[in-house]
């Protein structure tokens, strides 16, 4: 299935008129202004496409929904059944494919809401005041 086309400067335009870039893994623009939520879950799919990962787009398909997505964030909420490594892998699978760090913001199930008050980033934020939190990771 092709979703769109891959130009000589390294963009990628999809059917939608989207760009996603991937130059010097320096920047990514994805138009995010259509409002549905369905709409929303298509670009991660075409992501998915581009970069033939049918485990994550089925994975996607099977346990996400997307409530907004733009450059850098996606509002989701995670269905019963759902991998605990599903966040964590879509996070570097983003970063590896846009070159941006990514924020998920999980609305049911994994709520990283009150990660603030953990004990282990208290300690490290008293080290690093202005430092950003890009990936929590859990054994």
């Amino acid at each position: 299935m092709q979703v769109g086309n891959l130009s000589n400067n390294g963009s990628y335009h999809c059917e939608d008129d989207e760009l996603i870039e991937k130059s010097n893994m320096s920047h990514t623009g994805v138009n995010s202004y259509i409002s549905d939520n369905n709409e929303h879950k298509k670009k991660l799919m075409k992501l998915c496409d581009r970069y033939c990962d049918d485990t994550m787009k089925e994975l996607l398909q099977n346990y996400l929904t997307v409530f907004s997505f733009e450059e850098g964030y996606l509002e989701v909420s995670l269905d019963k059944g759902c991998p605990d490594y599903l966040l964590k892998n879509l996070i570097i699978k983003l970063k590896n494919w846009t070159g941006n760090n990514w924020e998920i913001q999980s609305s049911q199930g994994f709520s990283f809401d009150n990660f603030r008050e953990d004990d282990n980033i208290q300690a490290i934020r008293t080290f690093f005041p202005s430092s950003t939190i890009v990936c929590i990771r859990t054994k």
